[in-house]
């Protein structure tokens, strides 16, 4: 298989997360909120816990997909 063929599509998978978020706000009433907006960890912007900068653009919401999809409890992310 070639390298490109194993690559991730990360463009998909941050969509397939906003997705998956945004369904999960849709609940039984038809009441539509946006999961991010529920509290907790996606209060706050994601942080980078090793320099304590915040994220910006995009990497936001892919952030609080991930936090969101995985149960995390902290908005710190380090790599």
């Amino acid at each position: 298989m070639s390298e490109e063929g194993n690559r991730r599509d990360v463009y998909q998978d941050v969509t397939d997360r906003i997705v998956f978020s945004i369904e999960q706000g849709a609940n039984k009433f038809d009441t539509f909120e946006l999961p991010w907006y529920r509290g907790g960890v996606t209060q706050r912007r994601p942080t980078n816990a090793r320099t304590g900068n915040r994220y910006r653009g995009i990497n936001v919401i892919g952030l609080w997909a991930a936090a969101l999809a995985n149960d995390f409890g902290s908005g710190f992310w380090a790599t």
